[in-house]
């Protein structure tokens, strides 16, 4: 994040799993920085393609409120996203 400050960067990590029908729920979440955690056993809704049956993803999203130092009586902050669903490594451990 250099040379801007980390203090505004909320991160949310979360673990979904799907059952054999494809039916998605989330296995645990964890935030960071005032992000929001989402509640173990929800239901959830995994982008159309990506479902597999049995299968485990890590979602993480991050959202940053940037203030820019010059003009910024004239130019709003900005708040930027991002998400991405990752499938974890395989491992029998």
């Amino acid at each position: 994040m250099a040379p801007n400050s980390a203090t505004g960067l909320k991160i949310v990590v979360t673990e979904v799993s799907t059952d054999a029908n494809k039916n998605a729920t989330v296995t645990w979440s964890q935030a960071y920085n005032g992000g929001t955690a989402y509640t173990a056993g929800a239901s959830w809704t995994l982008p159309t393609g990506l479902a597999m049956a049995s299968s485990s993803y890590v979602l993480v999203q991050t959202s940053y409120v940037y203030s820019p130092t010059i003009g910024a009586a004239y130019v709003p902050s900005i708040t930027m996203s991002n998400k991405i669903y990752m499938l974890p490594r395989q491992s029998t451990t």
